[in-house]
């Protein structure tokens, strides 16, 4: 599936929450983000108590690292692409934003996506429908020449032939 995005503009997208009711949301598309992070409200109109969860996990934020509640969702879906009983963080996203959360790595990364904002395009694939390519065989690590990150210096693995 081809979805046209805003060149220059975040990717937000339009998903479905499913709770004791469904409900349309607006995410952020987040690559740097671990977790899809949802917002209070949003959780309690789709019928999740948050505040009944028992789990936590450590957030790192522009003002630190936080402590947030992460709870089960029974299904985030972007239209044909869902995702059942993902971990979401519980925690509100600044209202300047005019989003309901971000999508992160865990919803992400079951499936193919390509952003191409040159093009102005999102391609999404089921993973089993994806072929594979190429590119993965490149950028697998085993070919990366760098192994660690330390202090903002990656340091060239010296026993790899150039």
């Amino acid at each position: 599936m081809k979805v046209r995005i805003k060149r220059k503009s975040p990717i937000i997208l339009p998903v479905a929450i499913k709770g004791g009711k469904t409900n349309k949301v607006y995410m952020i598309m987040d690559t740097g983000a671990r977790v899809t992070m949802l917002s209070w409200e949003v959780l309690e109109f789709c019928g999740y108590k948050p505040y009944l969860s028992r789990r936590t996990t450590k957030v790192t934020t522009a003002n630190g690292v936080i402590e947030c509640l992460l709870i089960k969702v029974k299904e985030i879906s972007w239209g044909e692409f869902k995702v059942e009983n993902i971990d979401v963080i519980c925690h509100d996203i600044p209202e300047l934003i005019r989003v309901d959360g971000l999508i992160g790595l865990n919803f992400i990364e079951n499936f193919r996506i390509c952003i191409d904002y040159k093009k102005g395009c999102i391609e999404i694939e089921n993973r089993l429908d994806a072929p594979s390519s190429t590119a993965d065989k490149l950028l697998s690590l085993k070919n990366f020449p760098y192994s660690t990150f330390s202090g903002h210096k990656m340091r060239r693995r010296e026993n790899r032939p150039r």
